[in-house]
């Protein structure tokens, strides 16, 4: 079965589960009405018979009336659940048919300095980051991000984190139940920073050291069990005529003092993080999915075990712990349950205590567990593609010498039906390929393949391919060079910018595939051909392999120069009976039509 009909499967059981609970829900209304006419009905006769057994039916049918909000509540939620399973299974099948513009784009990660995330379209609308981003949480988004940023620095775990995705690939409900939990709140990033600065600051009771920090909490300890102890003990005392009432009104007044000299302190812990108790509920039951899962592989089993603090104290449990603690907090707003709880039982210090002790003891461990759900949540996310393309291919590592082949590849955001494949390979170093073209024939779609899909190859996703071998390397591209005007750069001297850092890189002994289009297409034609071929002279010094599309037939001279350095591929066009024909297959050899004419005649201008 194809991965959109699987959605499709699972979306016709969650509606047929949907009108299940909602046939129930119809009677729920009138039992209750019917358990309200019981109470109403008992009440009168116990009054007028003074029967017992009307006094045990009025409190059966408020039990009953009780119960019966309670599953009209939770039958509900369970209706809401199964809409929000809906809408993702909707959107993967959207996906799998190439829109995945429902998916956060990443827009804050873009950087048009970077070495090729702008130039493959990494980040943005339509790009590979919006395809792949499956991501519950804030740590997941900026973990898959980190990913693409820097796939060169994860290339010493490809294979296990391959058998990872695969793994999770297989597990559409832990991956959906995931989504689930933060579909209609996920954290933002102002919470996310509260909360981790909240763990490291200074302690909010006393900017002392831990240990000064932990013998105040023990005094304050003794104070806050010490003084209601006393203060419950003289109330019973006066209600039994040993002491006068201004004992323990004091007692109260007194408690209600020393909670009022640490009302700032409390305020500033309420004010930081009271308000993220509902998004940590969220996380602990995020944490939950994780400890409960059940794993095979070994990445995965390893990232499982990171969350074993002990078997008693999970951390979905502590995250749970401490959010109902900041919940505690925030219900103890009202003023007249406030005097009530914190003049008999200082309840305010007792929440600051108990906060304080639980920072101490996990700040170090939060952030762990945090970013073990980051990577549970980014390989989802690549779990997710690997789902929704079966025909993709997990690549092989190869090590030594340059290698890379690659059969039948395709640009991963194209969707299958309509891309056009080609094969392609590179051996050994110092290997510089030309590829020449008429405008449009395809040869920037074709450099972005290779890079898009070497990207995921690093990252140990699947790639766009039938057969996929690779050296993992770092890469740099040239294809969407922009000039600056606030930089005051002009856009062939911010070419001469990316040439000379790759450049410098090289001379330091790094390795790299280099994809340039149009090199310095910021000059005019005679230099930028000599500089073309000056450039690429010069590459051959380093461990470099590099793809070069333009339409500048000469360079393909080259090859006469550096036959074994050298190849020249094409992309073709054939124009007949005034139509242009274009199959974006890549050939050996040198392109021979041009379509520049041919296209402004297209566009109305008028050539001579």
């Amino acid at each position: 079965m194809n991965p959109a009909s699987i959605y499709q499967q699972r979306i016709d059981s969650s509606l047929q589960e949907i009108r299940k609970i909602r046939r129930r829900l119809q009677y729920i209304p009138w039992a209750r009405l019917l358990l309200l006419l019981s109470i109403i009905c008992s009440i009168y006769f116990s009054v007028k018979t003074a029967d017992a057994g009307f006094i045990v039916a009025i409190g059966l049918s408020f039990a009953g009336f009780l119960f019966s909000g309670w599953l009209d509540f939770n039958l509900k939620q369970k209706i809401r659940m199964l809409e929000i399973r809906i809408e993702i299974n909707r959107q993967e099948i959207t996906a799998i048919h190439g829109d995945f513009s429902v998916f956060d784009p990443g827009v804050e990660f873009f950087n048009e300095n970077h070495p090729y995330t702008d130039d493959l379209d990494i980040f943005g609308k339509g790009s590979l980051f919006q395809c792949l981003n499956r991501s519950a949480t804030i740590f997941g988004k900026r973990r898959l991000a980190e990913y693409l940023n820097n796939a060169y620095q994860f290339r010493n775990e490809i294979l296990s984190r391959q058998q990872a995705i695969r793994e999770l690939s297989e597990k559409i409900n832990f991956r959906q139940e995931l989504q689930c939990i933060f579909f209609e709140k996920q954290a933002e990033e102002n919470d996310l920073t509260i909360l981790m600065e909240w763990l490291g600051s200074d302690s909010p009771i006393e900017k002392q050291t831990d240990k000064k920090i932990t013998g105040w909490l023990k005094y304050m300890k003794v104070i806050s069990y010490t003084l209601p102890g006393v203060t419950i003990a003289s109330i019973t005392l006066f209600f039994t005529g040993t002491v006068h009432w201004q004992l323990p009104v004091s007692m109260i007044l007194l408690q209600l003092l020393v909670v009022y000299a640490f009302g700032r302190r409390t305020q500033v812990v309420h004010q930081k993080i009271t308000s993220l108790f509902r998004i940590l509920q969220k996380y602990a039951l995020a944490l939950s999915l994780i400890e409960k899962a059940s794993f095979n592989i070994n990445f995965n089993k390893r990232l499982q075990d990171d969350l074993k603090l002990n078997e008693q104290d999970p951390p979905s449990r502590v995250i749970r712990r401490f959010s109902q603690l900041l919940n505690w907090m925030d219900e103890n707003l009202n003023l007249i349950s406030s005097v009530i709880l914190n003049g008999f039982f200082m309840f305010n210090i007792h929440m600051l205590i108990a906060v304080e002790e639980w920072r101490l003891k996990y700040r170090d461990l939060i952030p762990e567990w945090f970013a073990v759900l980051a990577e549970f949540d980014a390989l989802s996310g690549m779990a997710a593609f690997s789902f929704n393309n079966p025909d993709f291919v997990f690549p092989e590592v190869h090590s030594g010498d340059y290698l890379l082949i690659a059969e039948k590849v395709g640009h991963p955001l194209i969707p299958v039906d309509t891309c056009v494949t080609n094969d392609f390979d590179i051996k050994g170093w110092k290997q510089f390929y030309i590829v020449t073209g008429a405008n449009m024939s395809g040869k920037s779609t074709f450099l972005r393949a290779i890079g898009t899909n070497y990207i995921l190859a690093m990252m140990g996703a699947p790639v766009f391919a039938e057969k996929f071998i690779f050296t993992p390397i770092e890469i740099n591209s040239s294809i969407r060079t922009k000039d600056s005007l606030v930089k005051g750069e002009s856009y062939f001297y911010a070419e001469l910018r990316c040439l000379k850092e790759i450049i410098q890189e090289l001379e330091q002994g790094r390795r790299k595939l280099i994809l340039l289009d149009e090199i310095l297409k910021g000059t005019n034609s005679s230099d930028k051909q000599s500089g073309s071929i000056a450039l690429i002279k010069q590459l051959m010094n380093y461990n470099v392999v590099g793809i070069f599309a333009t339409h500048d037939v000469a360079i393909s001279d080259l090859i006469n120069i550096y036959p074994d350095h050298i190849r020249n591929l094409c992309f073709e066009i054939t124009i007949e009976n005034d139509k242009m024909e274009i199959d974006y297959k890549l050939q050996p050899g040198v392109c021979k039509n041009l379509n520049a004419s041919y296209l402004m005649k297209k566009m109305g201008i008028v050539l001579e």
